[in-house]
């Protein structure tokens, strides 16, 4: 096994932080503000854009002709 794996599964899980403990968290505090629990977190939040994509790929493949192949609407220089 190589040494950079073997690191990785011997590391503790609280060291792999995310950004917004490392880096938001960060800056905001060098500012004077202070991280607070967003209203919106966790499995709920994936959950919305997971249904969003779901959305959007549902109209994006329902309208596809309409919106790349088929031009209805627009005419040549010959009229037709």
């Amino acid at each position: 096994m190589s040494p950079w794996l073997n690191h990785f599964f011997l590391v503790p899980l609280s060291v792999w932080q995310g950004v917004d403990e490392t880096v938001v968290g960060r800056i905001a505090s060098e500012h004077g503000r202070f991280a607070s629990q967003s209203f919106i977190n966790g499995d709920l939040l994936l959950f919305m854009f997971v249904v969003a994509g779901v959305a959007a790929g549902f109209a994006a493949g329902y309208w596809w002709r309409m919106l790349f192949s088929e031009k209805k609407g627009i005419k040549g220089k010959d009229g037709k």
